[in-house]
């Protein structure tokens, strides 16, 4: 069985390529397009691991970070995908992400992520 990832990101493009890059390595993809989007997903979804933007509309990464953790604990990796500055990153840690993912990156990078905070089987 594929590890299940929740991709949220209000970008079209950086999203439809997060996905192809993580379908064609065989896992299975959901997609939101904000913070809230997923938090509804998440009610009645699984994941094994997260990426999230922080900077969204209706809802933003650190919003859904809270959210998801006082709804499902610590469990599931939240990795953030950002632009932003080092305080923005620590805010999110602080919150309870994983780790996070400086935007631009490569298609290696994403699965080398992926690899260090997914358990397959």
């Amino acid at each position: 069985m594929s590890a299940r990832i929740l991709i949220i990101d209000d970008a079209d493009h950086l999203r439809e390529v997060l996905k192809m890059t993580l379908e064609f390595s065989d896992y299975e993809v959901t997609v939101a397009t904000n913070g809230r989007e997923a938090l509804e997903l998440a009610q009645t979804s699984r994941f094994d691991l997260i990426f999230c933007d922080i900077d969204m509309p209706v809802l933003n990464g650190y919003g859904f970070v809270e959210g998801y953790r006082a709804a499902h604990g610590d469990q599931t990796p939240i990795i953030m995908l950002t632009a932003e500055d080092q305080a923005s990153i620590n805010k999110a840690l602080a919150l309870g992400a994983n780790a996070a993912l400086v935007k631009p990156f490569e298609p290696f990078q994403l699965l080398d992520v992926v690899k260090e905070h997914v358990k397959e089987g």
